[in-house]
C-alpha cells in the first residue's frame, strides 16, 4: 500500500534551484551565445560612432589679478572669493563672444557648415563650452596660475583651440588695460601740457631772437677772431687750389687744341650672318697658324685645321663672300677723355673762385660780428635762463608720469603676444606667463572601447539568459520524475518520458536548423551592417550619412 503524501513538505533546497537554472541556461546556449554576439556587434558600433575625443591643457600665470579687474571684461573682483573669481573667469571664457572669436579664426569645418544657421552655430558653441575646463588656484605671492583643458575629436583642433583662446583672452585683457591705462597717461600728460607750452613759449622767443639776430652766426669773440684766422688761412688755401685749377685747365687748352677731334674705324658687314661667318672664317685662321707653329702639314691637327678653314671659306663664300670694307667716322675716345678732364678743372676751378669769394665775405662778416656781439650776447643769456627754469618745471611733472608710461609701454610690448603660422610667443615676464602651451595629444580619453565592449558582452550574456531563468522560475509543470518527488514529497515509482515518433524528430530536426539558420543570418546581416558602416561608408545614402554625423557630434 502507497503511503500518504507528507502534509508538510521538506522545503525546497537552494542549490536544487540553483542547478535547474544552470541546466535551463544550458539547453538554451545558443539563444545565449546569440544575444551575446548581437549585442557585442552593436557595442562594436557605439564604439565606432562614439567619437574619439583628444583633451589638450595649457597652462598660464596670471601675476597681477588688478589688471582683469581693471579691465572692461570682466568688471570688478578684486573683494570676491576665488571659487567666485573661477566662476566668473569660467563664465566669460566659455561666453558664445569669445568662443566666436576663437573659431572666426580657426575657421574650423564645422564651424563653416554652420554659416547661415543661427541654431546649429548656437549648438556647436554651446557643445565647445561644455567641453572647455577652467582651473584656477592663487600662490602665496598673489599670483593665479590658470589652466586651460579642452576636449575634441581632433587633437590638432584641441590644441589650437585651447592656445587661441588663451591667447585672445590675455590679448584682450591687456588690450583693455592698455586703454584704460593709456586714458590715464593722457588725463596726466593734459596736467604737463601747460607748462609744455610755456616751455615751448620761452623756447620760440629765444630762437625768435637768435633768428634776428643771427646769433648762431654770432658765437664768442675767441672763436670769431679763430674764425678770422682759419678763414684767412682758408681764403690762401682757396686762391692756391684756384691757381692751380686754372693752370691744368690751361694745360688741357693746349692738348685739346692738339688732338684730333675724330678718327675713322672700320664697319662690320649690315648681314649679320656674313658677319659671323666672317668672323668664323677669321678665328678658324687664327687657330690654323697656331697649329702650323707645332705641326707638320701632314699631321691630323694641321690637316684638321686646314679643313675647318676650308669649311668656313666655304660658308662665307655661300654668303657672298668677304663683303667690302667700309668705315665710319667717330669721336676720338682719348679726346673725349681729355674733354671730360678740362669739364672737370673747369668746375673744380669755379668752385674754388666760389669758395674765395665766399670767405672774402665771411671776413667782412665776422668783423661786423664783432662789434655787435656783446650786447647780443647779454639778452641772449637772459632768454636762456628762463627756458632753462621752464624745462626744469617741464622735468619735474614729465618725472611724474614716467612711471604711468612705462607701464602702458610694457603692456603695448605684451600685446603682441600672437599664434599666427602656427607659433606662440612665450611670455617670460609681465603680468602673464605662459607656462605650458596646448599640444596635441597622443591618445583619446574617451570613449573607452574596451570597456564599451565588455559592457555590451555582459549585457548580451544577460538578456540571453534572463528569458531561460525566467521561463524556468514561472513553469508550473513539473520537468522531471525527481522535481515531482521534491515537490509533493512521495516517492515516485516510475515515469513515462515523452513518445516521438519519426515525423516529430524530423520537424524538431527542421525548426532547430531553421533557428540556427535564421540565427546566422542575422548575425552576417548585423556583421556586413557594420563593416559597411566602419570601412564603406560612401556607399550608403546621404541622408543616412548625414544622420550618422550628426549622430557623432551629438555625442562629442
Amino acid at each position: 500500500m502507497t503511503p500518504p503524501p507528507d502534509p508538510n513538505p521538506a522545503a525546497p533546497d537552494p542549490r536544487e534551484a540553483f542547478q535547474d537554472l544552470v541546466r535551463a541556461v544550458r539547453r538554451n546556449v545558443l539563444r545565449v551565445a546569440f544575444t551575446a554576439m548581437v549585442c557585442a556587434i552593436f557595442g562594436a558600433a557605439v564604439a565606432m560612432t562614439w567619437p574619439d575625443k583628444y583633451e589638450s591643457s595649457t597652462q598660464f600665470v596670471l601675476r597681477e589679478w588688478h589688471i582683469v579687474d581693471d579691465s572692461a571684461i570682466l568688471g570688478d573682483l578684486q573683494d570676491i572669493s576665488l571659487p567666485r573669481k573661477l566662476k566668473t573667469l569660467e563664465n566669460e571664457l566659455r561666453s558664445r563672444k569669445r568662443i566666436d572669436m576663437v573659431l572666426n579664426e580657426l575657421q574650423w569645418v564645422e564651424w563653416l557648415e554652420t554659416a547661415g544657421k543661427p541654431s546649429r552655430r548656437r549648438e556647436l558653441a554651446l557643445k565647445i563650452a561644455d567641453n572647455l575646463s577652467v582651473e584656477m588656484d592663487a600662490d602665496v605671492t598673489g599670483a593665479h596660475n590658470i589652466t586651460l583643458g579642452f576636449t575634441w575629436t581632433s587633437p590638432n583642433k584641441a590644441a589650437d583651440f585651447v592656445n587661441r583662446l588663451r591667447d585672445i583672452w590675455i590679448e584682450l585683457t591687456l588690450q583693455t588695460y592698455r586703454k584704460r591705462l593709456e586714458d590715464q597717461k593722457e588725463r596726466a600728460e593734459a596736467i604737463v601740457l601747460e607748462r609744455d607750452q610755456t616751455y615751448r613759449a620761452g623756447l620760440e622767443s629765444l630762437q625768435k631772437f637768435e633768428r634776428d639776430f643771427d646769433v648762431a652766426s654770432l658765437m664768442t669773440a675767441d672763436v670769431n677772431n679763430d674764425l678770422r684766422a682759419q678763414w684767412m688761412i682758408d681764403l690762401n688755401s682757396a686762391k692756391a687750389g684756384h691757381d692751380a685749377a686754372v693752370n691744368n685747365l690751361q694745360r688741357l687748352e693746349t692738348e685739346l687744341a692738339t688732338m684730333e677731334r675724330e678718327i675713322t674705324r672700320p664697319v662690320p658687314p649690315a648681314n649679320p650672318e656674313q658677319a659671323a661667318a666672317l668672323a668664323v672664317l677669321q678665328q678658324m685662321q687664327a687657330a690654323l697658324e697656331q697649329v702650323q707653329v707645332a705641326y707638320a702639314s701632314k699631321h691630323a691637327r694641321y690637316q684638321k685645321a686646314a679643313k675647318d678653314v676650308e669649311t668656313a671659306r666655304a660658308n662665307l663664300e655661300a654668303l657672298g663672300g668677304e663683303p667690302e670694307e667700309r668705315f665710319e667716322t667717330i669721336t676720338n675716345p682719348k679726346y673725349y677723355e681729355k674733354a671730360q678732364e678740362y669739364l672737370a678743372f673747369q668746375a673744380e676751378e669755379m668752385e674754388a673762385r666760389v669758395l674765395v669769394e665766399s670767405l672774402e665775405d665771411e671776413l667782412v662778416v665776422v668783423e661786423d660780428r664783432l662789434s655787435r656781439l656783446p650786447m647780443i650776447m647779454l639778452e641772449q643769456a637772459r632768454l636762456q635762463h628762463e627756458v632753462e627754469v621752464a624745462e626744469q618745471l617741464l622735468s619735474v611733472s614729465r618725472e611724474e608720469i614716467q612711471p604711468l608710461r612705462e607701464r602702458v609701454a610694457q603692456l603695448r610690448a605684451a600685446n603682441l603676444l600672437n599664434s599666427s603660422m602656427g607659433e606662440t610667443t612665450l611670455m617670460a615676464s609681465g603680468p602673464f606667463e605662459i607656462l605650458d602651451l596646448g599640444v596635441p595629444a597622443e591618445d583619446p580619453v574617451v570613449p573607452m572601447k574596451a570597456v564599451i565592449m565588455s559592457v555590451a558582452l555582459l549585457i548580451g550574456l544577460g538578456l540571453g539568459a534572463i528569458g531561460p531563468i525566467l521561463s524556468e522560475v514561472t513553469r508550473v509543470s513539473f520537468g522531471s520524475a525527481k522535481e515531482v518527488g521534491r515537490q509533493l514529497g512521495v516517492p515516485v515509482l516510475g515515469a513515462v518520458d515523452m513518445i516521438l515518433t519519426v515525423r516529430d524528430t524530423r520537424a524538431r530536426t527542421v525548426q532547430q536548423a531553421l533557428t540556427i539558420a535564421t540565427m546566422c543570418l542575422v548575425l552576417v546581416v548585423l556583421g556586413t551592417a557594420l563593416y559597411i558602416y566602419a570601412y564603406k561608408q560612401h556607399i550608403l545614402p546621404q541622408e543616412l550619412r548625414r544622420v550618422l554625423r550628426d549622430l557623432s557630434m551629438a555625442l562629442t
